[in-house]
């Protein structure tokens, strides 16, 4: 899945979900794992690893609650990356 692909999912989950509120970074479960898993596909289109850290350390800094999540998936992604 393209990044691309994955804002789509992220904004059509977001803006059809009565429980999530992205202005305030307030998602249902769902939404969490939809917008997390975008912003890994976002993470992994950028050319630099120095870029992708500084993606993460800002996605820490702002959204502690979601990081731990979004660290997981990241941490599989290249483990993956790692093993082909």
């Amino acid at each position: 899945m393209s990044w691309q692909e994955a804002h789509e999912a992220y904004q059509n989950h977001v803006m059809g979900c009565p429980n999530c509120y992205a202005p305030k970074n307030l998602y249902c479960v769902q939404g969490a794992g939809v917008r997390n898993e975008y912003i890994t596909e976002w993470a992994f289109s950028l050319p630099t690893r120095d870029e992708r850290r500084r993606l993460m350390i800002v996605e820490k800094q702002r959204n502690p609650h979601l990081y731990p999540q979004l660290d997981a998936l990241v941490r599989a992604r290249l483990e993956i990356q790692g093993s082909e």
